[in-house]
């Protein structure tokens, strides 16, 4: 039985103590914030949504089957591979990275005083 690990303490996490969510969790030992990669979390959302579909066409569903198979069983597809996926494919545990809440305005400070003009 594979098992991932804190970076910074080193301490064992169980798969069900492991949260799969883009924000962060506290490892249970140390408190530090840790999160999933984020290439995991794209990889394992389109390849929930595109299974489905895709399935569905080499299986020859013509407009109304695809799309009535596609809602009874898209949706759950995508929650259980949203839930169980960290069972199968068990990726290192990162340190999270704070994100800014949708919608607020970011900028990139580059500069801690005004810019000066260089003198001719």
């Amino acid at each position: 039985m594979s098992r991932q690990a804190c970076p910074q303490c080193g301490a064992v996490l169980r798969r069900w103590e492991i949260e799969q969510k883009s924000v962060a969790f506290p490892c249970p030992t140390c408190g530090v914030q840790l999160q999933l990669p984020d290439w995991y979390l794209m990889l394992s959302v389109s390849g929930a949504l595109a299974a489905p579909p895709l399935i569905f066409w080499a299986l020859g569903f013509s407009w109304r089957q695809f799309i009535i198979a596609e809602l009874l069983v898209g949706y759950p597809f995508l929650w259980l591979v949203a839930h169980y996926l960290k069972y199968i494919v068990r990726p290192k545990l990162v340190f999270a990275i704070p994100r800014p809440p949708l919608g607020s305005r970011t900028e990139l400070n580059l500069r801690d005083r005004p810019h000066e003009w260089p003198k001719r």
